[in-house]
């Protein structure tokens, strides 16, 4: 059986970011997935903000016209218009970028496995035994250390055992590519409505770059049905954005986790990261930038792991802690359970009054414009992936 260094599992942007952080590192990695293909079945609507936009790298023609226009709609349909004077987002074509991040890890030596379940984890020895389903039947796969990448829900969290997301809102969208000229030309804007009904504890939303229209609902109750809420929102806000006129390719849809970092995303068995781990924002559900930094600390972790130097390498994966980013999330985790508490359409309507007065409206403009999406990690500063594999290591 061959033994590998790392196993990922899960190849969403954290499994897929995790693994071109370690190319060429000289570690033996292997990326499973349950999908036939990289690009099939992505979940996440791509928004990338002004400061990951600034700190990476993404393939040519990869991310849409820049975004530096948000309008906020009450349950009445009064608007605040908010602008900033920097391009703030941009939505990232995700199946380019999962294909460009894929196959920069294979030639950097990773094994890509698609269509591998992950069923079971087993100890062996130092080492874990990982039960898949594959195409040609059950096989097992031996590592030294399991890499939880895989959503909201972890496998691999439950079966060795770390912390697993409790809160999260589910979310759906239907993607538009843009035919008509009048669409193409206009300014590039976020619209994110306040739709109790239909989006209860959350937003409706429509981003338009010029290339494609997002139209998306998300929701928190427990019986909340996403589908439905989405053709009726759908349907209000058709002859708007003439969706009619658009070629609407797929829809997209996933549970978002919005409880903050979670406590424990380590131990000597493994790490999670991206949604597995909580990285996303429990105020905007926004989860790409604390993907990659989350993610970035990660493979900083398994380099000093691997590097085997004179401290105990558990004490090493030990510092890769959710705990130590609990306080940062305070204030967003506060005014997330602040909103939740405005279920109604009057209580909207009067947060949205107190919204448009200033200086409340700084708030709303740090809360869609602020650089803060995820607390900077000191050891990432000016930091490089480099592994040295010793004798005696893991």
């Amino acid at each position: 059986m061959e033994r590998f260094d790392i196993i990922i599992v899960g190849a969403g942007l954290a499994g897929l970011q995790c693994a071109r952080l370690l190319k060429n590192s000289g570690l033996k990695v292997a990326l499973i997935d349950r999908k036939a293909q990289v690009d099939q079945r992505v979940h996440t609507t791509g928004v990338f903000v002004r400061k990951t936009l600034q700190d990476y790298h993404f393939p040519p023609g990869s991310l849409g016209p820049p975004v530096s226009h948000v309008n906020l709609y009450s349950p009445k349909g009064k608007k605040l218009s908010l602008e900033s004077k920097h391009e703030e987002f941009a939505v990232g074509d995700m199946k380019k970028i999962y294909r460009y991040f894929l196959n920069e890890s294979i030639k950097g030596g990773m094994i890509w496995c698609p269509q591998y379940q992950l069923m079971d984890i087993q100890k062996f020895g130092r080492d874990l035994l990982l039960d898949c389903m594959t195409p040609t039947g059950k096989e097992q796969m031996r590592c030294r250390l399991v890499i939880g990448a895989d959503g909201v829900h972890s496998k691999v969290a439950r079966l060795i055992n770390l912390s697993q997301n409790q809160e999260w809102i589910v979310g759906v969208e239907d993607v538009y590519q843009i035919q008509s000229k009048d669409l193409k030309n206009k300014k590039p804007s976020f619209h994110c409505y306040l739709e109790p009904h239909l989006a209860p504890g959350y937003l409706a939303w429509v981003i338009e770059d010029g290339k494609e229209i997002h139209v998306g609902v998300g929701g928190r109750d427990k019986n909340y049905q996403a589908k439905s809420a989405l053709d009726i929102f759908s349907k209000r806000i058709e002859r708007d954005f003439n969706l009619k006129q658009q070629i609407k390719p797929e829809r997209r849809g996933g549970r978002i986790p919005v409880g903050g970092i979670l406590n424990k995303i380590s131990n000597p068995h493994g790490l999670l990261v991206g949604d597995a781990a909580g990285a996303v924002s429990p105020l905007t559900a926004g989860g790409l930038d604390p993907c990659m930094r989350l993610t970035e600390f990660a493979v900083q972790t398994l380099a000093k792991y691997f590097s085997c130097p004179e401290r105990d390498p558990v004490h090493i994966l030990a510092e890769y802690s959710g705990e130590r980013f609990q306080s940062r999330f305070f204030s967003k985790k506060w005014m997330r359970n602040s909103f939740n508490q405005l279920q109604t359409s009057q209580s909207l309507e009067f947060a949205f009054s107190i919204l448009k007065r200033k200086p409340f409206k700084k708030l709303a403009q740090h809360i869609f414009f602020g650089r803060g999406s995820f607390p900077d990690i000191p050891e990432l500063k000016d930091w490089k992936p480099s592994f040295i594999k010793r004798r005696g290591c893991p």
